[in-house]
């Protein structure tokens, strides 16, 4: 009896040593910090471990069993690279001899988006200079310039722009202070946009963008209809060709000056009626 009940005891004592020990091996910390968001591609996640030679275990499975049971428990030895969108949440524990601390979850470390860099060139008669950019997820932004925007950039004077989307979306260039037309530094004072799947924003895509927008055309029809109505060629894509680099083309030069007096006609139009 006395031997069970020593027994006993030594397994209490060894159970609540154990505890303690837990309590005492420092958890694990995780780079970037907790909540971190990032509008890259990718996100890198480093464990650093709390005491030199503690091991470090990990797991995305937040319904994993405690270490060291389960196999999904993957030991920390370089970074971690996360590359798909979404939230993530990282578990760990630092490991030193046998005894773990206690689990440390790093809440939504790596909740980001994936957003790719739409690059295009917006112009009124001339390149737009100056200009806010602004892509939208939906039409919204045609009729309301308080309608919320993924991302905006700003036009260089050569009417360059590059702002970051996670998929294609309408353009919107805002009229502003600096928005200027480059070419006779003339004030930009009306909006301009563009449809889906377009890089070029100007009087031209804007007509296409109202056919979608108000008459409910498919936006490859709307590019048709615009085309036809100015009697452009084929060639010549509402939302994705430049009449100002197309003029200076030996190929096609003559749709591009022809584009580009269609361009400069249609902006006063649209100064006018504004």
């Amino acid at each position: 009896m006395c031997r069970s009940i020593s027994l006993f005891m030594v397994l209490v004592h060894l159970a609540l040593v154990s505890h303690n020990n837990a309590e005492d091996v420092l958890p694990p910390s995780f780079t970037p910090a907790s909540g971190h968001r990032t509008n890259d591609k990718s996100l890198v996640v480093l464990i650093h471990e709390p005491l030199e030679g503690a091991r470090i275990y990990y797991t995305f499975d937040k319904d994993a069993p405690t270490y060291p049971q389960g196999s999904q428990w993957v030991q920390f030895t370089d970074e971690i690279k996360i590359d798909h969108p979404g939230e993530v949440t990282i578990r760990a524990v630092a490991v030193t001899g046998e005894v773990p601390s206690r689990v440390v979850s790093n809440e939504s470390t790596a909740v980001y988006h994936v957003f790719d860099a739409l690059k295009g060139v917006a112009l009124g008669s001339g390149y737009a200079a100056g200009c806010s950019v602004e892509i939208h997820a939906d039409s919204e932004g045609l009729t309301s310039a308080q309608s919320t925007h993924e991302s905006a950039g700003e036009t260089d004077q050569d009417g360059n722009f590059e702002v970051l989307s996670q998929g294609t979306g309408w353009l919107v260039l805002r009229p502003g202070p600096r928005c200027r037309d480059h070419s006779g530094n003339v004030p930009i004072r009306v909006p301009l946009f563009a449809p889906p799947n377009s890089t070029v924003i100007s009087p031209i895509s804007t007509l296409a963008a109202g056919l979608v927008k108000f008459r409910g055309l498919p936006p490859r029809t709307a590019d048709d209809v615009t085309r036809q109505a100015l009697a452009l060629p084929l060639v010549f894509q509402p939302g994705g060709s430049d009449p100002i680099a197309l003029s200076l083309s030996a190929e096609h030069a003559l749709t591009g000056r022809r584009a580009l007096l269609l361009t400069a006609n249609l902006m006063s139009t649209l100064v006018v009626a504004c």
